[in-house]
């Protein structure tokens, strides 16, 4: 480029694609597939020939201004929540969707994953593996991925359900470990009812009797994590899938 437009210029421009009849926003996604497509050919897998897809909302912090949708986020900060999406493990832009601070994580993402798989099937034919946390953990959101042939690896939101009946649950199914003296972890998995189908659901329990110094816990604490994938056994073992879902936090 041999010249750059000021900042009023460029602000007054930016104002008229946002206010442009046409498909700006499809252009704009278009064109920065071509460019990841032309500099980035080929992505980095999490797993084996696995490429991810990580999507979250980002809360921004806008206190003080009064801007249209600024509002509170679940961090309690007036301020927009966009939803980004990275490719790869090196972390390549592919979607962005501003939203306001008060929307939940969850409205409008199976359209947003609609559009972000069409785009990375652009960028690449590699097998593509999802990463999404908790707050997306809603069936639509399967039943895009498996309409798309994507894969992918889901936090559950436990909800109502019991951590004391998924200690007995992990005690029955899973292998344990002891990481220290207190300590015990149960990992394995098992299948659970999602809208009629039945996925596989990756565990991992923890249930303490002392705290790591060494002080004895007059009621043990349980934790239990749990995932929603498409992965078989055959493909990734419960640990291999905790492993994964571990990385979805890099993207943060």
């Amino acid at each position: 480029m041999k010249a750059v437009p000021s900042e009023p210029t460029l602000r007054q421009r930016i104002d008229e694609i946002a206010s442009a009849e046409a498909n700006v926003r499809g252009v704009v996604l278009q064109t920065s597939a071509k460019l990841l497509n032309k500099h980035a050919s080929r992505l980095t897998p999490c797993f084996k020939d696995f490429v991810p897809i990580d999507g979250d909302v980002s809360p921004f912090d806008n206190s003080g201004i009064k801007k249209e949708g600024v509002s509170c986020t679940y961090k309690l900060k007036d301020g927009y929540a966009p939803m980004f999406a990275y490719i790869g493990n090196e972390g390549y832009m592919l979607n962005a969707e501003l939203r306001e601070g008060k929307q939940h994580c969850q409205k409008g993402t199976p359209e947003f994953l609609r559009e972000t798989f069409n785009i990375a099937r652009k960028i690449t034919s590699q097998r593509i593996l999802l990463r999404l946390d908790s707050g997306n953990d809603d069936a639509e959101n399967i039943r895009v991925c498996r309409k798309a042939k994507i894969d992918f690896v889901i936090k559950r939101n436990l909800r109502r359900e019991s951590n004391e009946q998924w200690l007995l649950d992990a005690q029955a199914l899973g292998n344990w470990r002891t990481p220290r003296e207190g300590k015990t972890v149960y990992a394995g998995d098992t299948l659970r009812e999602c809208n009629g189908k039945h996925y596989r659901v990756v565990f991992e329990v923890i249930e303490r009797t002392s705290k790591a110094g060494g002080q004895i816990l007059q009621i043990p604490t349980v934790e239990v994590n749990t995932w929603w994938t498409s992965l078989g056994p055959r493909t990734a073992t419960p640990d291999e899938v905790i492993a994964i879902y571990h990385q979805h936090g890099t993207s943060e």
